[in-house]
């Protein structure tokens, strides 16, 4: 999985830098908890990026992080 997110400046994202780690510690975890089942399909990468969004924006409130792109997507 390769995701991208939006961000609403070049300076929020600077600032995000130090937060990556924790950021990509929460989406493994709620990978962990998800079945190949549940990511298939349109509407599973939209849950996808939805719970994905919703955890980010816990770590950054503030509507820093405005969407969640998935680029590329394997599943086995």
């Amino acid at each position: 999985l390769k995701l991208e997110l939006e961000v609403t400046s070049d300076d929020e994202r600077t600032k995000l830098v130090p937060l990556l780690p924790r950021m990509r510690d929460a989406i493994i975890g709620y990978l962990a908890d998800r079945t190949a089942d549940e990511l298939r399909g349109s509407e599973g990468l939209g849950r996808l990026k939805e719970a994905v969004l919703a955890k980010l924006q816990e770590i950054v409130p503030g509507r820093r992080i405005v969407n969640v792109y998935v680029t590329d997507f394997i599943v086995q």
